[in-house]
């Protein structure tokens, strides 16, 4: 993964949602980010706008960054509609707004992650009230990103929640860990397989040796006993023999 990882990589590794608190956090941190990427000058292409689990990049160092959607990408759900009804011509504000709506997709993405359809999404009235507002259709129903700075502000403080860095850094430092335990399991299992491959060779040769060797004994064991008897019956023709021709001699003479 390198010194940045996913924001879809975090929600794979742990394999559960986002708690209230993180995504409050969250929210802060890449509200923050967008407005001084923005601030810097040029925006970037249309394309780049979107911000999906896949584009949001989270460093052990507590930063964040942006990057364009991967082709492989699936950004249909987070796309805002003026997007989808191939409309061309945006003002910057409209622009920010398409930031906006896919933010607020993602970060629905991340608070029902893996949840069951039939289980609702544990979201307080507060939180859940600001990402509709993010996610309206209409643009001009939708918040914009300097509302959704100042919501996340004060309730940082109300709440008295630990500097959003310091999130960003635990979970890049779970994923990571959580990467390398799998990595070492995946690597135990192989051994366990090529283990039980060469305890499966080692035993059908084993079987297949005895097999032999009990069938050189049967046969071992029939030639002895069939010759035993050929020797019996050579002896007793021969004492039959002896005794025939001493009796003859002696009839003789």
């Amino acid at each position: 993964m390198g010194t940045f990882v996913t924001l879809a990589e975090v929600l794979e590794a742990r394999g559960s949602p986002l708690e209230e608190d993180e995504v409050w956090c969250l929210l802060l941190a890449i509200t923050e980010a967008l407005l001084d990427v923005s601030s810097k000058g040029k925006p970037p292409a249309t394309s780049c706008f979107l911000r999906t689990p896949g584009s949001v990049l989270l460093s052990a160092s507590g930063s964040l960054a942006f990057k364009s959607c991967a082709r492989y990408e699936d950004v249909a759900s987070f796309t805002a509609p003026e997007l989808q009804a191939s409309v061309t011509d945006f003002f910057l504000v409209l622009l920010h707004q398409v930031v906006v709506y896919s933010l607020g997709m993602t970060l629905y993405w991340c608070v029902d992650y893996q949840l069951p359809q039939n289980q609702p999404v544990p979201l307080s009235t507060r939180l859940d009230s600001l990402l509709l507002s993010m996610c309206e259709d209409e643009v001009a129903r939708r918040s914009d990103l300097l509302t959704v700075l100042e919501t996340c502000e004060l309730h940082h403080k109300a709440a008295l929640l630990p500097p959003p860095e310091r999130l960003l850094r635990q979970l890049v430092d779970d994923t990571l860990r959580e990467s390398v335990s799998r990595r070492l399991s995946q690597k135990q299992k192989q051994k366990t397989n090529e283990k039980s491959k060469i305890k499966f060779v080692f035993d059908s040769g084993l079987r297949f040796s005895c097999f032999w060797f009990g069938l050189v004994l049967y046969v071992l064991n029939l030639f002895l006993k069939f010759g035993l008897v050929c020797v019996c019956v050579c002896v007793f023709l021969f004492m039959f023999n002896y005794y025939y021709w001493v009796g003859l001699a002696l009839v003789c003479f």
